[in-house]
């Protein structure tokens, strides 16, 4: 039910841009509306278990809005990023 009601919110976005008379029209493909209770609805659903997991695997993780910072740091390249 969730994933009907989500893609229904993004499917069919449509932008407009205008400048100097000259007017832009188009479809959005991808990403989520900065503005709308969306955002925050998936972040919770999504992102909180992903920096729970990270962090749980030892990567410090800070995640603000709808922006996520890791950091990992090891001896050896192969084995930090297989934690990642």
């Amino acid at each position: 039910m969730i994933c009907l009601w989500t893609g229904s919110v993004l499917g069919g976005r449509k932008i407009k841009a205008t400048l100097a008379g000259e007017v832009l029209k188009g479809s959005v493909a991808k990403r989520c509306p900065q503005e709308g209770i969306l955002l925050p609805l998936l972040w919770s659903l999504v992102v909180d278990e992903l920096i729970r997991g990270l962090k749980e695997n030892g990567c410090y993780t800070l995640g603000n809005a709808n922006d996520i910072v890791t950091i990992n740091h090891g001896k050896f390249l192969n084995t930090t990023s297989e934690l990642l």
